[in-house]
C-alpha cells in the first residue's frame, strides 16, 4: 500500500471504536448512510514493524479482528 494510508493503519492501534461498512446489495445511494450495514469489530492482535535505517523502506502492519457485540454499553 501507498505510504500514504500510515496514518489510517496508526488510527487504528488507538481508536475505541471500528467498524466494517458493507454496502447493501439493494442500494442505490450510498450518500444517504441507509445503503450500509456497519459492523463493529475488535482488534485481537496487531504487529508493526517501522522503517529502521534510511536503506530500509520496509513499514509492515499486521492487524486481526474479530465481530463484537452490535451495541455499545456506556457506564
Amino acid at each position: 500500500m501507498d505510504e500514504k494510508f500510515n496514518d489510517f493503519f496508526k488510527g487504528l492501534l488507538v481508536s475505541d471504536e471500528i467498524y466494517l461498512v458493507q454496502p447493501k446489495p439493494e442500494a442505490t445511494r450510498w450518500e444517504d448512510g441507509l445503503g450500509a450495514t456497519f459492523l463493529p469489530l475488535v482488534l485481537t492482535n496487531n504487529t508493526v514493524q517501522l522503517k529502521t535505517g534510511e536503506v530500509d523502506k520496509l513499514i509492515q502492519y499486521t492487524f486481526e479482528f474479530r465481530f463484537s457485540t452490535p451495541y455499545k454499553l456506556t457506564l
